[in-house]
């Protein structure tokens, strides 16, 4: 039987402030680029769980996991039976399987086969049914890398599946002493009376009750067109598709819609537009659909860095603000933060943002001006294959620190 305490995310959580253990065990049977995919996911995932103090949260390799782990810990796996031991042995007994290539409901008559398909479930650990199982699953392995991307309302709901950028199911399980179920299931729609407004190269949905965007719309796709224009004249490519725009009126009416998922890899934008005010957000959402074409990078540090150059030298060109001016206040300021401390999956939260940020625009404002763009280029598609160090060996055969001294002394 199941311990009825077991309530779900609450319960899950608050086990973190009781000094219970968790357990991330990400596959390694795929490729070294879906292993390498689901370490940089797992890292990931241990920064945005940092209610878990760090001595109580480990991440180890599928087959690193002992029954010791499985008995006195709470499990937290990554992949799919394909490339993890441990699925493979689960994945009969949850409720979201994956099975003959579908993502499989096995309490009624339901799969998905969508190659892109995705799913989170939390469950009692068939393995233990004392402690938790926290599932993040793909139905084909090349989605690992957008396993990042998505989210649930961990307050109002115990599973999601995603079979791409616009269909999510997601909802609470039927609990008794012995099973937690998905009885029915039903689709979370992104969009319903929307009014769609296209241009050259954006199809925007908006909902007719927004008044103040509709009043706009005009001078909102302007905007987002020349900054379009602008990415493809300095990349010299484009995505295949136009981009996709939903604009909500809220926050939590957007959430209400499609959660928190960021699907710019996919092509697909979610915006708030706030009364006519500008918002440059949306230039760097352009630049990640722009970049996202080219891959999806390991760290943090190649994403940031290129979206925010990208986003952002037009404005230096265009202006008499030097792309510099900041980073020499934060070398007068002696708050340089070491490019190896935000290297990683996800750059630690509690450095100071804007200093990071504005570091990472500068120093691959240095690697285009001094390599060239198509050596960055290069580096954001290596990353991908290799973690950051490694990527900048391959491509400048020099190491990070190297070019962090020859970046600083430029700016110095």
């Amino acid at each position: 039987t199941i311990d009825p305490e077991m309530t779900g995310y609450e319960d899950f959580a608050t086990g973190a402030y009781e000094g219970e253990t968790y357990v991330i065990a990400y596959g390694s049977g795929g490729s070294d680029t879906n292993s390498l995919q689901l370490q940089a996911f797992a890292e990931y995932l241990r920064s945005v769980m940092n209610y878990i103090p760090a001595e109580q949260l480990t991440i180890k390799v599928d087959t690193e996991v002992t029954d010791e782990d499985i008995k006195k810990s709470h499990l937290i796996l990554l992949g799919n039976p394909t490339t993890n031991t441990l699925f493979t042995r689960v994945n009969e007994q949850l409720p979201i399987q994956v099975t003959a290539g579908r993502i499989v409901v096995s309490d009624i008559d339901w799969f998905d086969d969508t190659g892109s398909a995705m799913f989170i479930s939390l469950v009692p650990n068939p393995l233990n049914r004392t402690k938790y199982l926290l599932v993040y699953g793909a139905l084909e392995a090349e989605s690992f890398s957008e396993l990042r991307n998505m989210t649930m309302h961990v307050r109002n709901e115990e599973y999601l599946i995603k079979t791409d950028a616009r269909t999510r199911y997601s909802g609470t399980f039927s609990k008794s002493a012995t099973d937690w179920t998905i009885p029915a299931i039903v689709e979370k729609k992104t969009v319903e009376d929307f009014e769609t407004i296209e241009s050259e190269h954006f199809v925007v949905r908006i909902d007719p009750a927004d008044k103040g965007t509709m009043d706009q719309i005009d001078e909102i796709m302007k905007r987002r067109e020349v900054s379009y224009r602008e990415f493809a004249s300095v990349l010299g490519f484009e995505p295949e598709t136009p981009i996709e725009i939903d604009i909500f009126m809220t926050e939590g009416i957007m959430e209400h819609y499609v959660g928190r998922d960021d699907d710019t890899g996919n092509g697909i934008i979610y915006e708030v537009h706030n009364q006519g005010m500008e918002d440059p957000e949306y230039k760097r959402k352009i630049a990640r659909v722009f970049l996202g074409t080219v891959a999806a990078p390991l760290d943090q540090m190649v994403r940031d860095g290129f979206v925010n150059e990208l986003s952002s030298s037009i404005i230096y060109l265009l202006s008499s603000v030097h792309p510099n001016e900041f980073m020499w206040e934060i070398l007068e300021s002696e708050s340089v933060v070491s490019l190896h401390a935000v290297t990683g999956a996800r750059i630690d939260p509690d450095l100071d943002s804007e200093i990071v940020q504005e570091e990472l625009r500068s120093f691959t404002h240095y690697l285009i001006e001094g390599y060239g763009l198509d050596k960055t280029i290069e580096l954001y598609a290596e990353n991908a294959n290799e973690r950051v160090e490694a990527a900048i060996q391959t491509v400048y055969g020099k190491e990070l620190d190297e070019l962090e001294d020859e970046w600083l002394r430029t700016i110095k």
